[in-house]
């Protein structure tokens, strides 16, 4: 299946109550009077943060169908930090998610632990563990004593950005799937 966007006019909000947003802040004022429905809506502000963390952006998983937007920050619009958002609008998981517990470098525990994903490998966090050559720098062991050996290059590792240019297999199937069961309306 071939998936395209279509890029709408960029329409400017003069209004500094909304140069910054929270998860729970100022949000849902902002995008009940600036959305447009059937559409991604991004929104660029000078500072996020949820809760009380900064961050370069955040959206909502797909079961939220009624919160169809992203917000970035407008500095980190370089890069692969909306792809990365986009993947989440879509039903990612980050890689070293652990909602599901850690998941073992053998990955037989894939389908149930880490992002749930079986063709992702299993990642410890790379965040502050990549260096500048795109290299994994950290000895991390699973709890069965295993090293990791993770991909620097998946877009959904908190990798360097410069290293950062894949999707698997599993990760662009359940992105579809979260386009025709919940973002159907895209369509």
């Amino acid at each position: 299946m071939h998936v395209a966007f279509n890029l709408q006019p960029v329409q400017y909000i003069n209004d500094y109550h909304y140069a910054s947003v929270s998860d729970a802040g100022n949000m849902e004022d902002l995008v009940k009077t600036n959305s447009a429905e059937r559409t991604i809506n991004l929104y660029l502000v000078d500072f996020v943060r949820t809760d009380t963390v900064p961050c370069y952006g955040f959206t909502f998983f797909p079961d939220d169908t009624i919160r169809n937007f992203i917000f970035l920050n407008k500095d980190f619009i370089r890069g692969n930090y909306l792809v990365t958002l986009m993947g989440h609008f879509f039903g990612l998981l980050s890689t070293h998610d652990t909602l599901g517990g850690y998941e073992y470098v053998s990955e037989n525990n894939c389908a149930e632990s880490g992002d749930f994903l079986c063709d992702t490998w299993a990642d410890p966090n790379l965040f502050g563990r990549v260096d500048t050559l795109c290299t994994y720098t950290a000895a991390i062991q699973d709890g069965f004593g295993q090293d990791y050996v993770p991909s620097v290059a998946n877009l959904m590792s908190e990798s360097r950005d410069k290293c950062k240019c894949i999707f698997t297999p599993q990760q662009y199937r359940r992105m579809l799937y979260y386009l025709k069961k919940s973002r159907h309306y895209l369509r």
